[in-house]
This record gives C-alpha cells, structure tokens and sequence, in this order.
C-alpha cells in the first residue's frame, strides 16, 4: 500500500485493495514494537521514524513519532526509553497483524 503522502507499507496479500482505491490502515498500538534499526523479515514489516516526544509513565515510555507520508504522528509505547526526541528509530509489526479496511467495509457499517 502507498499512502497519499507517498510512505510504502508491506501487507498481508490477504489485505489488499484494488490499485488507487481508498482505505484505512489500522495496527493495533500493543502489536508495534520499537528497534533503533531496521526490522524488515519474511513475517514482519515496518516503518522508520523520528521522535518527536517522549513521556515516562509508570513503568512504560510512550513516544510521538514522525513517520515521512503519513498524515498522523505515530504513538507508541515501550518498557524502554532508550530514544531522544530527534532519534530515529524503526517501529515494526507483524505483516498478519495489519488491517486494511476498504470503502466497501465501511460502506456496510
């Protein structure tokens, strides 16, 4: 999938849309784990960042990241706070644990 700000990301063959129709993707925010490289395999996907915030709560992290062509920043969170606003790190999810939802999903809720 191509975001309209141009970001790429790698799907489940069984999530995909037909070419240049509109869609919603959804990643569950307990299943994105944070790496300071890249984690690219055969079963998980991703994409990189820079943080732009970081907050300590009780025993979890949670950063503000910016991903180039995604309209949102992305809010993570993590036991480790081992990244600084301005880092750039890798947020990585299984390539089973994205949803892709088309216009003819929303069109039956």
């Amino acid at each position: 999938l191509v975001t309209p700000g141009g970001a790429s990301l790698s799907v489940d063959k069984l999530c995909v849309e037909p070419d240049g129709s509109s869609c919603t993707v959804v990643v569950r925010a307990e299943d994105i784990e944070v790496h300071a490289k890249r984690l690219d395999t055969e079963t998980m996907t991703g994409v990189e960042g820079r943080v732009v915030l970081r907050l300590f709560e009780g025993e979890a992290v949670y950063y503000e990241v910016d991903v180039a062509g995604f309209e949102r920043r992305l809010r993570v969170a993590c036991k480790s706070g081992a990244f600084a606003p301005g880092d750039q790190l890798w947020l990585a999810w299984r390539r089973d644990r994205i949803w892709v939802i088309g216009e003819q999903t929303r069109a039956q809720d």
